[in-house]
This record gives structure tokens, sequence and C-alpha cells, in this order.
């Protein structure tokens, strides 16, 4: 491989040029799949490159000396090793190589962990540094299996160079890199249930906690190259697997069940498989009680709703439509002001303190704000006069938050006059004279 194959490759196809769109494809199908595992629409087909526009148009948080450097650096340092593995993938038939071109391919892909890890660490974050070291288990754990894999595949066809394993013949060891491929690559890509690095309802984002803008937006694509560059060469390696002659029984059981590998192949990669797949029987042996104690059927209950879920579609409702309201449905407090008596039970019921009550001696205003509202129906419940009801379907689509308050002023009414007392009548007085006689 000379130079300019080199840079062609790395730049163009299946480099940069074409990787990244294919990286914004893998994460807007794995966002959709998870969606439709959910009963949702998922994103549009573009979402993942408005996404990345938008990141890359924020600003970044203001960072100074060696730490802000390092925060900076680890992520295009990501991108650039998921590209260089992209770009080492034997797409092409005889597109050239090197020897030894597997090892590179395996320290690029395991680079943006690492990078992962140190960025966690060099943001001085509690979270991030939790979820370094997160990842810095779960890298242990899944790299083991997957490395112990590549390496068996390719002692079996002697060979480190990718080009020879993609067009090789095949090997009994392709069960085994069929097995790395289903435990491995979900845990690599952070998919559930291996989210527990960027678990967002207990740390956050992880070591991403302290990431926004660009720098985000270069550790999503990073993500988005690591999927096709994984896949790819997964793919690669399962092509020489599944070449060649057809798969013989390597795996036979003999007296007490141990196994062992026969044929007449007798590579270093097949004692190699031979070997741990016997130590992993007496382990399975030995501790075989922790399999009765998973919960089969909790299990069994959730991928059933998955899949359930998978032929029934989806359940979300595009604008305008609204979904129906169910019986008993509490929506938003309509008020009537001609049944209104201006108590104000109502304000004082409220616990969200949603309904305002301003009174004064000629007037009253009640006010009413739909956004913070519960719709709990203690105000309808205690208002005595029934001017205050509640609807029984969803509330109208609105664009401000404060496009359905509802604020009435009303008239308290005016007293009936008082009727003023009546006058008594005059006391009816008459003088009556004195006769002479009387006087006498």
């Amino acid at each position: 491989m000379n130079l300019t194959t080199a840079l062609l490759r790395l730049l163009i196809f299946p480099g940069l040029l074409f990787a990244v769109p294919a990286a914004w494809f893998f994460l807007w199908a794995e966002r959709k799949v998870v969606a439709v595992m959910q009963q949702r629409i998922g994103p549009p087909f573009m979402q993942p490159f408005f996404d990345f526009m938008k990141l890359i148009g924020k600003d970044v948080p203001s960072r100074t000396g060696l730490g802000g450097f390092l925060v900076r650096i680890w992520p295009i340092l990501s991108v650039a090793a998921a590209a260089g593995a992209v770009g080492l993938l034997p797409v092409i038939p005889h597109s050239g190589g090197f020897a030894g071109d597997l090892i590179l391919l395996l320290s690029l892909l395991e680079l943006p962990s690492m990078f992962i890890i140190a960025a966690g660490f060099s943001s001085r974050s509690l979270w991030g540094e939790i979820g370094s070291s997160r990842e810095a288990v779960m890298s242990v754990s899944y790299n083991v299996v997957f490395l112990m894999a590549v390496i068996g595949i390719a002692a079996s066809q002697h060979t480190f160079e990718l080009q020879a394993l993609a067009y090789s013949h095949g090997s009994p060891l392709r069960w085994l890199g069929v097995l790395a491929i289903v435990v491995c690559l979900p845990a690599k890509l952070h998919i559930n249930p291996f989210s527990i690095t960027n678990a967002e309802q207990e740390i956050y984002a992880g070591p991403m906690t302290e990431y926004a803008g660009p720098d985000l937006a270069l550790w999503e694509l990073a993500h988005g190259l690591h999927g096709p560059g994984r896949g790819a060469a997964h793919s690669a390696g399962h092509q020489c697997l599944a070449g060649g002659h057809p798969f013989r029984r390597a795996l036979i059981r003999r007296g007490d069940p141990a196994l062992r590998v026969s044929g007449g192949n007798r590579a270093p990669g097949n004692r190699f498989l031979g070997a741990f797949l016997l130590a992993m029987r007496r382990d399975f042996r030995s501790d075989w009680r922790f399999l009765r104690a998973a919960d089969e059927a909790q299990a069994m209950n959730i991928l059933n709703l998955l899949f359930k879920n998978f032929i029934s579609g989806s359940v979300t409702l595009r604008f305008p439509k609204r979904p129906p309201a169910d019986l008993g449905y509490r929506g938003l407090v309509r008020y009537d002001e001609k049944l209104c008596t201006g108590c104000g039970v109502c304000a004082y019921r409220c616990t969200s303190r949603s309904i305002i009550f301003r009174p004064t001696r000629t007037a009253y205003t009640w006010s009413y704000d739909p956004g913070q509202c519960t719709f709990c129906g203690r105000c309808v419940d205690g208002c005595e006069s029934h001017a205050l009801t509640q609807d029984a379907e969803c509330p109208p689509i609105y664009f401000k938050r404060d496009e359905l308050n509802f604020s009435q002023t009303t008239q308290r009414p005016l007293p009936p006059p008082k009727a003023k007392p009546p006058v008594p009548p005059a006391p009816n007085v008459t003088a009556t004279a004195s006769s002479p006689g009387d006087a006498q």
C-alpha cells in the first residue's frame, strides 16, 4: 500500500467521506430500533445530521491550561482513531494491506474507549470519573472475549493480515467469532443493557457530563464511526469464517462430558479453543447454580413485550391528532362568572397556586394558569355554586405558555338601597276648654 492509496482509503472510501454519512445512518438506525421497541415513531432520517450541526453551533465552556487542552483533544483523537480503523477495512478486493494490519485495526478500535476513560478523568467531574471507571471495567470484560476469539481465528489461518483473512478458507472457529459478535458489539456500542457507563438516570452522562457544543458533537461522531467500523470488521472476519470447507463437528462428548477439539486440523488456534472451552466447562460445572438464580420468567416477559411492541406498530399520533380522553378525564378548568359568588374558596383549595383570586370592595378578579395547574379537581369539588367545571377532553394545542391563561374581572352586585324607615305620624293633641263649673 503506497501513500496515495492510504490517503484515498482514509479520506474518501471507506474513510471519512463515506464513513461519516454511514455513522449518521448508524445512529439513526439505532435510535429508530429503540423507538420501534417502545412503540414510538422515532426520529426522522436526517435527525443525526441536524443534531450534529446544532451542537457545532453551540458555545463551549471556557477551559484554560493543560486540563482544558486535554478535554478538547480527546474527542479529536477519538474521531481520528475511528476513521483510521474504518480506512483499514478490506472492503475493496485486492486493495492492498500489510502484514499485521489486523493488530493495528484492533488497536484503533480500542483507542476510543481509552480516550473516553481519559476524558472522564480529565474533566475533573465526579460523574465523569465514575463513568470512566465503569468504562474501564466494561472494556476489560468484553475485550477478553473478543480478543481471544480474534486471536484464535488469526492463529487458525496462520496470518494477521486483514486481506488474507477476508478471503481465506473457512475455519471451525466461526461459531466462536459469531459469539464474540453477539456479546461484544452491543457492549462496545453502549447499547442497553450495556449502558452503565453513561447511565443518565444515575450519573447523568458519565464521562460526557462536562462536554458540550462541538466537543460533544465529535464524541457523537466518534461513537457513530465506531459502529460501522466494528460492524464491518466483524463482517470481514465472519466472511473468512463462513467460507471454505463445511464446518465439521469439532466439539464432541467423551465419557464425563469434557469438550475437546477433533478433526484433521491441529492448528494452534484449535488447541487454544479446546483449552478455553474445557476451562469454561469446568467453571460452569462448579457454578451451574447461577443459571437457576436468573429470573427466567421476567426475562421472557420482557422479550415478549418487546416483540409485541415491534409487531403492533407505533402508538404515537402525529400533529394535529390527539388521543381520545378516558372516562373521568380531568381537563382545563372552566369558569362561569354568572354562577360565581366571589367567595374565593377555589383559590384557597388550589394547592398549585394556578387560581388567583383578588377581591376588592366593588369587584373581584379570577385568574387561571393552566400551565401551573395539576388538574386535581379540588377547586371544582369545593365550589358550592357550581361555577367551576372541568373539560372531559384533552387541552387544545398551543404554542405559547400563557396562551391558555384566563382572567376575568367581575363587578360585585350592588346591594339594594336600604328603604327609609317610615316616619311615625304626629300625635293628635286636642285642647279641651274647662268649664266654669269644673273650675269651681
